[in-house]
């Protein structure tokens, strides 16, 4: 399996260009203020996403600002203020210690959460815009194209990866179908850090679903690499770049 590297280097949290260019922090508490949400599931409870509401009044002078939640899970449920550090956004409980640090854009959000370290995306009510090029595209041809081939993808090619539930290591394998660009985060605006080929074999340790559908994280020694399973390609054809399981074994 080889991983080729641009020369982008990935950080734990990338800010966005929106928030790096925000002149001032009373900007970016206008900006990003209001309701977020997580359409991943295993963030929500029942049917509903989780909704973060962002107030705009400080708690006190120069304080964080208020964050209420709803149908959320832990350890968002008990994310109590929100502030701007550094450019981005931090999540943190009434004990003062941080959940979650975010950088992204004015529509999408990404980040970790603590203490585990999972990844996690959080948008506007109706994305960041890409979830509506590929719902386009799949209304116009009925299915999703497997990479660069003319065959319609089926129901267990859609399928999530399966993690296992009492292994040591929870990973589970995905191979890709053609040349996958590989993101420093679950953003199609963040870095490029590599390109995975096709027919690659790979152990992801998780998979979120965002608003443009299924992300899934690899590590590929020091770095941690996320995967969007759909794409248009050309700005035509609706593809996923990737399966679960494999038909071959590591390289």
């Amino acid at each position: 399996m080889r991983l080729l590297f641009s020369s982008a280097v990935i950080g734990a949290l990338l800010a966005g260009s929106q928030m790096a260019e925000a002149q001032s922090r009373a900007d970016l508490i206008e900006a990003f203020s209001g309701d977020w949400f997580i359409f991943d599931s295993a963030r929500g409870t029942g049917s509903s996403a989780c909704q973060l509401s962002l107030g705009t009044q400080p708690t006190a002078e120069d304080g964080p600002m208020p964050l209420s939640q709803r149908h959320c899970t832990a350890p968002l449920t008990d994310v109590a203020v929100w502030d701007v550090q550094q450019g981005q956004l931090v999540f943190v409980d009434e004990a003062g210690t941080p959940l979650a640090q975010l950088g992204g854009n004015q529509r999408r959000l990404t980040g970790n959460l603590a203490p585990d370290g999972e990844g996690v995306v959080v948008e506007r009510a109706n994305g960041d815009g890409s979830n509506l090029e590929i719902a386009q595209a799949v209304q116009k041809y009925r299915c999703f194209f497997l990479g660069v081939s003319s065959d319609c993808a089926s129901e267990e090619d859609l399928k999530a990866p399966e993690f296992p539930q009492e292994a040591e290591q929870q990973t589970a394998s995905i191979e890709t179908l053609g040349n996958v660009v590989a993101r420093s985060q679950p953003r199609r605006d963040s870095s490029q850090v590599g390109t995975i080929p096709g027919n690659t074999c790979i152990q992801v340790d998780q998979c979120l679903v965002a608003s443009d559908g299924l992300w899934c994280r690899a590590g590929f020694g020091d770095t941690t690499a996320w995967i969007a399973r759909n794409a248009v390609r050309q700005g035509e054809w609706p593809i996923i770049t990737f399966r679960s399981d494999c038909t071959q074994d590591n390289e």
